[in-house]
């Protein structure tokens, strides 16, 4: 059986939210938070997100997200916030697709390395080695990883318990919002694979994870965050009780 590893496929992008604006009954009071970055979010704009989000109403199939409203003004939302939900999913439905994450800033001519877990790893919010250290104990746990596409799931673990200690956790059962300290998380993507990101909240009211993909950041595509629901992650890493 093959394993899975990181690496994205450059094909045409393929818009999953719909851009057109239609006005519904406005209900509710009018929702906007003071920023749109969740992990600067303080408890009540996070509260605020989740509603937002319940208003969209926002279904998944096979890992793809998708909703029926159209503007913030029909759930009378601000359309900046409204905005920032969707490309979030509209990130995490491009990894599923198996596509790049929007447009990229770098020189074409660069060639994307499928490095993300120690990327993701370099960024993690406890004991975080240097993007060096990191990728030389990927090579040191999996010598071809660069040549194979990737680091290989079952050995994620193994690399992060190099610097600080750490669980497996393959589905989340949190029963409040919490705070995930940009531990590594593994999601699914396209070509049976996974993708490292860190994982930055979790909503209990709409069972979803926030996460930043410094991978994108580092290769220069714009859009550099997701939402995906914790029943769809492949694995999440974070730090044991006695270590955070």
């Amino acid at each position: 059986m093959a394993h899975k590893s990181f690496f994205f496929g450059i094909l045409p992008i393929i818009v999953i939210f719909v851009s057109s604006c239609h006005y519904e009954t406005v209900f509710g009071d009018f929702l906007d938070t003071s920023t749109y970055d969740v992990s600067l979010m303080n408890d009540e704009d996070f509260k605020i997100l989740e509603e937002a989000e319940s208003r969209l109403q926002i279904s998944e199939c096979d890992g793809i997200y998708s909703t029926t409203v159209t503007c913030g003004a029909s759930v009378n939302i601000s359309e900046a916030l409204f905005c920032s939900i969707k490309s979030r999913y509209e990130h995490t439905n491009q990894l599923q697709l198996y596509r790049i994450p929007l447009t990229k800033s770098r020189s074409e001519s660069q060639s994307v390395q499928p490095n993300c877990v120690p990327i993701a790893i370099a960024h993690m919010g406890k004991d975080a080695p240097s993007y060096e250290d990191a990728c030389a104990e990927c090579t040191s746990q999996y010598s071809n990883w660069q040549s194979e596409g990737g680091v290989p799931s079952n050995y994620v673990n193994r690399i992060i318990s190099h610097f600080t200690d750490v669980t497996t956790v393959l589905t989340v059962n949190y029963t409040s919002n919490t705070q995930l300290n940009k531990c590594v998380m593994l999601i699914p993507k396209g070509g049976n694979q996974d993708h490292a990101v860190n994982a930055e909240r979790y909503s209990s009211a709409n069972n979803i994870i926030y996460y930043h993909d410094y991978w994108a950041d580092y290769w220069g595509y714009d859009s550099n965050s997701g939402s995906i629901s914790a029943s769809r992650i492949t694995a999440l890493f974070p730090f044991s009780e006695s270590d955070e």
